[in-house]
């Protein structure tokens, strides 16, 4: 991988732009896998990735950016806590998104990056306001939003019932989906249980506190 990375970004005069493109899309697949994964080492190789990318105009294919490309661009840039360079990303290729479906991944990308600049109101604004188009991005607002939550239930304890609650109406609606795949389904439920047991754990410790 480091070495294939290495000589891409130091030039591969040699490479037409399509093998370009392609040795791109095998570096990020494997980048953004094990960054998904928790190895963080690989969100920096990832974004370095992607920005190479950019420059060089080898992620829009036909004038279009995909969803998915421009949401894991996002991602990845907020997990390297590069906010104001996302921040200027969405702004300036949102105009390359499909027309159709392109404003799931705007949406989506805004939330994401309130979120992690711990500006959880906006972020819970701007899913609750809006209406998500695809079913993958349905999900996707809904881990947001109950992640939110949780983070909110911390600072205020209030908030600790609207978590709860929504990771269990959520939970629900989950198991009776039967359009998500099993191991996303799966996938899903697990990051509910944990987080709600985190969330648990937290507000029993303020409980006990208070009462000292």
């Amino acid at each position: 991988f480091f070495l294939a990375k290495e000589e891409l970004l130091n030039g591969a005069e040699w490479f037409s732009t399509k093998e370009k493109q392609f040795v791109l899309f095998l570096l990020l697949n494997f980048s953004i896998k094990k960054a998904f994964q928790g190895k963080s080492r690989f969100t920096k190789d990832g974004l370095e990735l992607f920005k190479y990318g950019l420059e060089n105009d080898l992620l829009i294919w036909d004038g279009i950016m995909t969803n998915l490309t421009f949401t894991n661009i996002v991602t990845i840039a907020c997990q390297e806590k590069d906010f104001e360079w996302a921040d200027k990303f969405i702004a300036d290729h949102q105009k390359f998104l499909d027309q159709n479906i392109g404003k799931d991944a705007t949406i989506f990308s805004m939330a994401y990056l309130a979120f992690f600049r711990e500006d959880f109101s906006t972020s819970i604004d701007l899913i609750n306001n809006y209406r998500f188009m695809r079913h993958v991005d349905v999900c996707r607002g809904d881990f947001l939003l109950m992640r939110n939550y949780f983070e909110f239930s911390i600072i205020d304890s209030s908030y600790f019932k609207k978590f709860v609650d929504f990771s269990n109406s959520w939970e629900k609606k989950l198991k009776r989906d039967d359009i998500l795949s099993k191991d996303k389904k799966e996938s899903y439920l697990n990051s509910i249980n944990i987080i709600r047991k985190m969330g648990k754990a937290k507000n029993k410790n303020k409980v006990n506190r208070t009462k000292l």
